[in-house]
């Protein structure tokens, strides 16, 4: 088996690792570049893997994503989650927006869906390379809002740190 390779450089891994208030790694569990944009191959790959992060690549450079403590659902009701929170990643910075509404934190029904904060995924194709981004009560973004095409998506597990996420990742 081949490893994967994240899109998530270390300098910016370390960037996202500070929003995190204890001692976390990441593993990468879906990579839309390698194993598909299709939302169907994301939920096949993310369900059931506690903690995730979803990170995002805007063409400008602009890293983009959300964070859940209640890990991929299948269902089609919002999730209540109060450590969810959506992010920013520039050049230099990372910038965290906490949910205000906790019981809107997340939907799975049709992507990855932050209480309309950040919605990855198009739901007139299923395909997980867009996101809209919109302002709204549920999340304190001050992130523009629109349309954009991703370059990338990735889907990491949150874990405390261990071992044996390296081999995990191996097997994907």
């Amino acid at each position: 088996m081949s490893t994967i390779a994240p899109r998530l450089s270390k300098q910016k891994e370390k960037l996202l690792l500070e929003l995190f208030q204890d001692n976390v790694e990441f593993c990468l569990l879906y990579k839309g570049s390698f194993h598909g944009f299709l939302v169907s191959e994301l939920k096949s790959r993310c369900a059931k893997q506690g903690r995730t992060v979803i990170v995002g690549y805007l063409e400008s450079g602009l890293i983009v994503g959300g964070y859940t403590s209640q890990g991929f659902i299948s269902q089609s009701k919002a999730i209540k989650d109060e450590e969810a929170f959506i992010f920013t990643i520039d050049e230099t910075k990372s910038s965290c927006f906490p949910v205000k509404k906790p019981e809107n934190a997340v939907n799975f029904s049709t992507g990855f869906n932050f209480g309309g904060a950040f919605f990855f995924g198009n739901p007139k194709n299923f395909n997980m390379n867009y996101i809209d981004i919109s302002s709204n009560e549920n999340y304190e973004s001050t992130v523009p809002g629109g349309q954009h095409s991703l370059q990338d998506v990735e889907v990491y597990r949150v874990q405390g740190i261990c071992t044996v996420c390296n081999r995990i990742a191996k097997l994907l």
